[in-house]
């Protein structure tokens, strides 16, 4: 019962992240129809006459409408991006989604006899891309998008006799999806109907609760379900589904968000957002109070080390409206702590909502947010905020500095000297199986949730950190370092890393494993300084030690010794001449061998693998010679900045024997591209 509800968890987990890709196109159809709102606004006119002329009204007129059209096929949006995401990023499930909703709904419509007269007389009906059907909303496209994606991961691989082998593989799983969607209309046609009549009843008595209880219960179990990922699937209910507007064109408009975007199309009082107020008190005013109180409460010879760190988060809260960052510096070291902070960030929406601030959001809930959505289109009463938040600044900050000091929670920047590590468990039946042994240093299979890898790290979500034996990875399975942030463990491997995730992947399905690790046979090159002073800066930027770059992998020099440049530049050139050894397939991360066999790995901001690749491209393969100063690879800098991500760049020659040898630099020193001697190598 106990391994149901877990898969069941995982399985909504999985679910909720995938909403994320769908999720991700709200911010650009929510900012068009923002400026074409603003630019077509009377009172705004009023202020700017010059802008009232047909050319400019009709010019902004056309980007409201933009925004309206995605906003208006949201559920076919949503099945195709969560089609998507359930499968691997494969665009096959993505088209099957789309054949499966169109089909789904003319099964419906077919069965229940949906007419357009009906759909014009119930809000219970409406037309989908010219479809009557019944009114399933966004989570309609939610569900064939999992149908979608579970037919790809059963078929994708899918032998024919052949004769029919032209349908094989993948080609078959639109074919397979179309005859699934008949049969779930037909359900969806049977049962939706009663359903459809929950979700009203349910909309209805959460929206005429209280306003201050109701956003205070969002924004609370928001927050406290951050830990475990499941917050992605409690607040698309409230955003998507939640409450009732019929908008100027006789449409019924669902979920809050989605009302937020049609009032302010429709030039209407904006009576949305009980559960989006909150989230700017939370990320614009509260991370950044946290982030102090953390800093205030450190002890004096950590505070530079994690000055960097705080502020980093505290601006991608600010800026971007993402909080895990901050959350996770505080939420298992002192969870008692983060029960009162999700606390406080539920009386923040309560706040918000008995004054009736009314504000909106396209995705964070940052200061772009508040900017486009609030400030410009002066209907939302957004200069609540600036007292409300301000007060829980103050709240926050005090709270959080109180209950560290008092209670001694190990903070970042307030943790003792280094415990020794715990003697490796020999009772573990260890064997001469490389990858078990991994599995088995993991805490066993049923320990491990999830297996990726970026360039150099094999990254795996556990149950249970305590069943992980850590020391087992560096004294014996050949690991350069190993990291834990939260439930996530993070084992150095070089680029090594996403063959053994593969292998590991392979264990657990079951299949034997034939891996040896490849330990590095070449001499360590004993780095003379001589032979580094051609090294040129690969991109204009900020130099920078180990010590202060945000990610515990490399300020630790795990993987070696080097410096970072926080890039501002959009071309990076190879800092050496020779052959390039690898390039990861998200391309964020090139190792290039020199002549004198040094490993020079450029990693391209940090924590870019999540982009897949978005915003860079690489000019040179695996194999290729490269020249000193030749470009090899194009970044796309705002993109990559817009998305959250940091341009710090770490530069690590990862062979080098770092107990002889010490890089220096010139710390925070400006350079241009193709600058020369911009390191020196020290004797330890």
């Amino acid at each position: 019962m106990k391994d149901k509800l877990m898969q069941a968890v995982n399985k909504l987990t999985s679910i909720g992240g995938s909403l994320q890709t769908p999720i991700a196109i709200l911010p650009a159809a929510g900012l068009l129809l923002a400026l074409g709102t603003v630019f077509t606004n009377p009172a705004f006119l009023e202020v700017l006459p010059f802008a009232e002329n047909q050319v400019m009204l009709n010019i902004f007129n056309v980007l409201k409408e933009t925004g309206n059209i995605v906003f208006g096929n949201l559920p076919l949006i949503f099945a195709a991006g969560v089609a998507i995401g359930l499968s691997n990023n494969d665009g096959v499930s993505a088209l099957s989604a789309i054949v499966g909703y169109l089909i789904m709904n003319v099964t419906i419509g077919g069965v229940l006899s949906v007419t357009p007269e009906m759909v014009a007389d119930s809000n219970m009906y409406v037309n989908m891309l010219g479809i009557p059907t019944i009114q399933t909303g966004v989570l309609g496209g939610i569900i064939i998008g999992v149908l979608a994606s579970s037919v790809f991961n059963r078929f994708h691989d899918l032998e024919l006799p052949p004769a029919l082998s032209f349908f094989s593989g993948k080609r078959s799983v639109p074919i397979i999806t179309a005859f699934s969607a008949v049969f779930l209309g037909i359900i969806m046609a049977i049962i939706w109907p009663p359903i459809q009549i929950g979700i009203n009843n349910l909309s209805n008595f959460i929206v005429n609760l209280n306003v201050g209880f109701s956003g205070f219960m969002f924004g609370f179990i928001e927050r406290l379900t951050i830990p475990f990922g499941m917050n992605h699937v409690w607040w698309p209910t409230f955003w998507l589904q939640a409450g009732e507007y019929i908008n100027n064109a006789g449409q019924t408009i669902n979920g809050d968000q989605l009302i937020f975007f049609s009032q302010l199309s429709d030039g209407v009082p904006i009576t949305a957002g009980n559960f989006m107020n909150g989230l700017f008190v939370l990320k614009i005013f509260s991370m950044p109070a946290i982030a102090l109180a953390m800093y205030n409460t450190a002890y004096d010879d950590q505070k530079k080390k994690i000055y960097g760190i705080l502020t980093s988060a505290a601006l991608t809260s600010i800026v971007a409206g993402v909080t895990e960052p901050l959350e996770f510096l505080f939420i298992f070291v002192a969870p008692g702590l983060f029960l009162v902070y999700a606390v406080v960030t539920g009386l923040g929406f309560t706040v918000m909502n008995l004054l009736g601030a009314h504000l909106g959001l396209s995705f964070s809930g940052g200061l772009l947010d508040f900017a486009f959505f609030n400030l410009l289109t002066v209907r939302t009463h957004w200069w609540i905020l600036i007292p409300v938040g301000l007060m829980f600044f103050a709240i926050n900050y005090y709270l959080f500095k109180f209950a560290i000091l008092k209670f001694d929670y190990k903070t970042p920047g307030r943790s003792d000297k280094k415990e020794s590590a715990n003697a490796t468990d020999k009772s573990k039946d260890y064997t001469d199986d490389f990858i078990k042994n991994i599995v088995i240093g993991l805490g066993g299979s049923e320990n491990i949730k999830n297996v990726n890898a970026c360039y150099s790290r094999l990254r795996v979500d556990v149950v249970d950190t305590d069943l992980v034996d850590k020391d087992v990875f560096t004294d014996y399975l050949n690991a350069s370092g190993i990291s834990l942030l939260g439930k996530n463990i993070q084992v150095i491997y070089g680029n090594q890393a996403v063959s053994i995730k593969e292998e590991v992947l392979s264990y657990l399905r079951g299949q034997e494993s034939m891996y040896e690790f490849k330990k590095d046979t070449t001499s360590k090159e004993q780095v003379e300084s001589e032979k580094l002073t051609t090294l040129k800066a690969p991109a204009k930027g900020k130099l920078m030690v180990l010590d202060d770059v945000p990610d515990e992998v490399f300020s630790s020099r795990a993987m070696g010794d080097g410096f970072a440049i926080e890039i501002d530049d959009n071309i990076v050139v190879a800092p050496v001449s020779g052959k390039i050894e690898s390039i990861f397939p998200t391309k964020h991360a090139i190792a290039i061998v020199d002549e004198y066999n040094n490993e020079v790995l450029l990693h391209i901001g940090l924590d870019t693998v999540n982009l897949n690749g978005e915003g860079l491209r690489v000019n040179i393969e695996p194999g290729d010679y490269v020249e000193q100063g030749q470009v090899i690879l194009e970044l796309d800098n705002e993109f990559i900045k817009k998305s959250g991500y940091s341009l710090i760049s770490p530069i690590i020659f990862t062979n080098m024997d770092k107990k002889k040898y010490k890089i220096s630099i010139d710390n925070h020193r400006v350079v241009q591209r193709n600058d020369e001697n911009i390191v020196e190598v020290k004797n330890q």
